[in-house]
């Protein structure tokens, strides 16, 4: 019997991530009302937009949201900095109408000679020759610092909500807000469905693990935002590389964690190890050992033959399984690799077509249709 792993996306696939939206449409919002704009408001179709373009991550598209209602307003006034905070009067309150997103979209869809990393790619659009381009940077190169960003602060503590906001980084909430994660989140798996796949997991040869770019605790460097999901859809049980577990890694190897996680290979061979029943240090290690050194191949030889069903939502975590499934080939080993891709959006079912995926509505159209006597099938 061959085996099957199968390895799931969290965010748009095991959960509607309904709380990252609303997080991510909050934090516009309140920036664009501080800027003085009326109105600002980012549709569900424009974080598809992002999607699409493979901004998978809110914490880079509402920095470029960010970015993109500055510039109006340092051409309109050049003297001003970066804003810090929310505060009131921070800047002239003429309450225009902030600048639209189909432009912004149509710059980041546009033709670069570089290719790879698309926030790469959106910082090289918006900044290259800009005369803030050095303050543009600097917001990109500082979104992931919860002292110094403003969207990145706004967002975890929508995210985390106020109080465990103000537990995790020792700093005096803003608002008063519930956790967005436990107020808007919904599983795509009604709880008779995930009881399903857990007994077919159960069986031998099955095997699942989530592979995310959604925060994990693993290491203590990132908040357990994957496993608060992975709860809410009824498979705690299953193993998680998230985006704290390639934090970790990129510390321990002195990399970037944007080498390590989606698209990089590196993320699907961890996840693939961690499905193995491997424990987490030693999958990490061994992901990075094969997709950044080409080293401990032989470690990878219980792969041969296995059958690999991959269920995303974004050309990222598509094309880190497709580049893992390639150093397996290189290898030696033959494994079978399906993609599958999870959306309802006619934009981001174009997105995962394009990169070889077979497209589904739902993760229960997908279980039931891409798996032969699969779990839902029964």
């Amino acid at each position: 019997m061959s085996q099957k792993i199968l390895l799931f996306d969290m965010d748009g696939v095991l959960l509607e991530s309904a709380g990252y939206h609303k997080a991510l449409t909050e934090t516009v919002r309140l920036i664009g009302e501080a800027l003085g704009y009326k109105n600002v408001e980012l549709t569900p179709a424009d974080i598809a937009a992002f999607e699409a373009a493979g901004i998978t991550s809110e914490w880079d598209s509402s920095v470029i949201c960010f970015i993109w209602l500055m510039l109006p307003l340092w051409e309109r006034f050049p003297s001003l900095g970066i804003p810090a905070t929310l505060t009131e009067g921070l800047f002239p309150r003429e309450y225009g109408l902030a600048p639209k997103w189909e432009a912004l979209f149509d710059k980041l869809n546009q033709p670069l000679s570089e290719s790879g990393n698309p926030v790469f790619r959106a910082e090289q659009i918006l900044a290259s020759g800009h005369p803030r381009e050095q303050n543009i940077r600097q917001i990109f190169y500082e979104a992931y610092s919860i002292e110094k960003s403003l969207t990145y602060r706004i967002f975890q503590e929508l995210v985390l909500g106020s109080l465990f906001f103000a537990e995790t980084y020792s700093l005096l909430p803003w608002f008063e807000a519930e956790s967005f994660l436990s107020q808007f989140d919904r599983p795509n798996l009604i709880p008779d469905e995930s009881a399903k796949l857990l007994n077919w997991l159960a069986e031998d040869g099955h095997r699942a693990a989530i592979f995310t770019n959604r925060p994990s605790g693993y290491g203590g460097l990132s908040t357990p935002e994957a496993e608060i999901g992975a709860r809410r859809v009824g498979l705690a049980a299953l193993p998680i590389v998230g985006y704290g577990d390639m934090l970790w890694l990129s510390q321990q190897r002195g990399v970037e964690v944007g080498a390590l996680r989606k698209p990089s290979p590196a993320h699907t061979l961890a996840a693939l190890q961690r499905a193995r029943g491997m424990d987490a240090k030693t999958a990490l290690h061994l992901a990075a050992d094969l997709a950044l050194d080409g080293k401990n191949m032989s470690d990878w030889h219980q792969f041969q033959g296995v059958e690999v069903y991959v269920f995303e939502d974004t050309s990222a975590g598509l094309k880190s399984a497709q580049a893992a499934q390639g150093i397996l080939q290189e290898l030696g080993l033959n494994s079978f690799w399906h993609f599958l891709g999870i959306s309802a959006v006619e934009a981001k079912q174009t997105a995962l077509r394009s990169v070889g995926a077979e497209v589904f509505s739902s993760l229960s159209e997908a279980l039931m249709a891409g798996l032969v006597r699969g779990p839902l099938s029964k």
